[in-house]
């Protein structure tokens, strides 16, 4: 029985994978699937990779409360 959803989180946004693409989570014990995940495309990586190099821009110079 799926319990959930897990989307990825881009540009501090969830959202599914840009194909639609997703794949089970299995409990290892038991091998039944606990949840089902959004399957990242190149795309989504790219887009993760950019949007954290131009948070990284504010991020390194912020204070360590705000980080």
């Amino acid at each position: 029985m799926v319990s959930s959803f897990v989307p990825l989180y881009i540009n501090g946004n969830w959202c599914p994978a840009s194909t639609g693409a997703t794949f089970e989570v299995h409990n290892p014990a038991s091998r039944v699937v606990v949840e089902t995940a959004a399957s990242a495309s190149a795309e989504d990586c790219a887009a993760a990779v950019e949007a954290a190099a131009e948070a990284f821009k504010t991020w390194e110079q912020s204070s360590l409360a705000t980080r």
